[in-house]
This record gives C-alpha cells, structure tokens and sequence, in this order.
C-alpha cells in the first residue's frame, strides 16, 4: 500500500490437530523470511517456531485418547484459552504492508513472548 511503512515482522499462530489433540505454534515471520518466500531463496536467518504439546496425564496416549477423557479436555481448553489471545490478535492482519498490522504487532509485542530457538517447546 502506497506511502505505508512496511511491517518488519508478524507472529503467526497456528493449531495443528491430529484427531482431537492439538499442537499449538507461533512463528515469528520477518520481512526477510516474507522476501525469501517471494522470491524463492533461503532466508537470511533461521525462522524461529515455538511449539507447545499439552501436558495431559496419560502423555504416551496423548493421540490416541486427544480430549476424550475429561481430564485431558480440562487441560487442553486451558490451553486454548491461553492461546486464545494470539488468536485475536493475528485475525485482522491480513499483510505484512497492513497499516492495522503494525499498530496490532507493536501491542504483540508488548505482550509475554516465549524465549527465542530455532525450535522450542514452551508453555503458553
């Protein structure tokens, strides 16, 4: 968009699901990683992707029981709940050149973040 300054990064959160038992994700997505895409070459610094498996009580039958037992489900939508702010947050940008994205990501990033590694899993 024409006379707005570009965002130099976006936090991208995502669930992923396998059966009833999810994953959740943050990825930090820099101007650098958005220009490598673009253009189709490797980025210039590794992409950071925090990740957090719920601890549920039984964890070696985490897939296959997901939020069956009720147990497990209590602890899992704590965990949406929490993650529930990345949520709402991320909805309205929609680019990096959004200019509702930069007032959005300057509150991001005023908000707790997880501790910076190539991959790492962290509480929510």
């Amino acid at each position: 968009m024409a006379g707005l300054d570009p965002v130099q990064h976006l936090l991208i959160p995502g669930i992923v699901m396998i059966g009833t038992a999810p994953i959740f994700y943050k990825i930090r997505v820099t101007k650098g990683l958005a220009d490598a895409v673009t253009y189709g070459f490797f980025p210039p610094l590794p992409t950071v992707v925090h990740f957090h498996v719920p601890a549920v009580p039984r964890p070696h039958h985490r897939l296959r029981e997901g939020m069956k037992p009720l147990d497990n489900r209590h602890i899992i939508l704590r965990c949406y709940e929490a993650f529930k702010r990345f949520i709402i947050v991320s909805l309205p940008i929609l680019s990096l050149q959004n200019e509702k994205s930069l007032s959005l990501q300057n509150k991001l990033e005023r908000s707790p973040q997880l501790t910076s590694a190539t991959l790492h899993e962290d509480a929510i």
